[in-house]
């Protein structure tokens, strides 16, 4: 089955026209797993906030999942274990 993958970077959108043949939805799901990873890691700018996604939809149009991640850096007034808890 084709899939296509529309990407979603901070609101801007761009509609995929080309698709990927793929055994099934499952596969597509991985695909788009990994390939917002790496946009994420090429595209991040040092910002307070970044948001992803990507969405899996048929030839036909309908969209069958939807990958997404937000990154987001929060300032503390402590210092902050790995885990999030305030350390003295």
């Amino acid at each position: 089955m084709r899939y296509f993958f529309d990407f979603c970077a901070n609101g801007v959108e761009t509609r995929d026209v080309d698709g990927v043949d793929l055994p099934d939805l499952e596969s597509a799901k991985q695909e788009a797993f990994r390939a917002l990873a790496s946009i994420a890691k090429e595209e991040c700018a040092p910002a307070s906030a970044a948001n992803f996604a990507i969405a899996i939809r048929t030839e036909a149009g309908v969209c069958l999942s939807r990958v997404a991640a937000r990154f987001t850096i929060d300032e503390v007034a402590a210092p902050l274990s790995a885990s999030g808890v305030a350390t003295k």
